[in-house]
């Protein structure tokens, strides 16, 4: 099992001058433990633009796993010739 940890790294102002979270930018990066990840989340998220990043559980998955109505899998996406799938939900770390 990896974690992952995704984070807003900018957000664009809009015509009016608000917030536009939906051209945000966002950034991932992967750890191959859960103390790692959330360590690393407690200090990217200093300075952010809402201060918050989000962690969960990766890991590589078969395809027969993907095609399985009833897997764990919350999501799932293709690097190469590998699969793997978001165990689980996404925990807020602030």
């Amino acid at each position: 099992m990896q974690y992952e940890v995704e984070w807003i790294a900018n957000v664009p102002e809009d015509e009016h001058g608000d917030a536009d979270i939906d051209n945000a930018k966002y950034v991932y990066r992967r750890f191959p433990t859960r103390p790692l990840a959330e360590a690393f989340a407690r200090k990217v998220i200093v300075g952010l633009p809402f201060e918050v990043a989000y962690m969960r559980p990766v890991r590589e998955v078969s395809f027969a796993e993907i095609d399985n109505a009833d897997s764990d899998l919350t999501d799932w996406w293709q690097e190469g010739r590998r699969f793997f799938g978001y165990v689980g939900d996404a925990v807020e770390v602030s």
